[in-house]
């Protein structure tokens, strides 16, 4: 109970992130906890398309109608998740930009536009190898990234 208590408190005050080298300190409004679980969720969903496209899953007949609904789904949320963390910025004063975080969340959120839409492209196209290829890199990539960046975002909100 007490864990419970202290994380509701921890989760309706805001937070005071200190930017270092990239500016002063700024505080971030109450609603940090919306774009976290945004992103998680995000991260949550492409992480599982990724591991439906495994050969586990792949003798399924509804394994790629699913990857291909978790991929752009997972993007999509994420995207909420970032225009939460555009609003949340702009009201706290602060400039974007101005922290790592933010950086790795561009880098993260470019691969996962960029992982359907060659996902898509390789129904399309000539080429499909390679496309493919890309497809899954960029889509491993953009979870890498996802998860770092949702690790530095707790860092940075003090919540590990």
């Amino acid at each position: 109970m007490r864990f419970l208590s202290a994380a509701l408190a921890l989760l309706s005050s805001p937070v005071t992130i200190s930017a270092g080298v990239f500016g002063a300190n700024f505080q971030i409004p109450q609603i940090w906890p919306y774009h976290a679980a945004l992103m998680i969720s995000g991260l949550s969903l492409m992480a599982a398309g990724a591991i439906l496209a495994t050969k586990r899953f792949r003798k399924n007949r509804w394994w790629l109608k699913t990857h291909k609904t978790l991929g752009p789904t997972g993007a999509i949320v994420s995207a909420v998740g970032l225009f939460v963390a555009i609003y949340m910025v702009s009201a706290s004063g602060a400039g974007h930009f101005r922290v790592p975080h933010a950086f790795l969340g561009a880098a993260a959120l470019a691969f996962a536009f960029a992982t359907p839409i060659l996902g898509y492209a390789r129904f399309r196209y000539l080429n499909k190898p390679k496309i493919r290829t890309v497809h899954v890199w960029f889509g491993r990539i953009a979870i890498i990234l996802m998860a770092a960046n949702v690790i530095s975002g707790l860092i940075l909100a003090g919540v590990v």
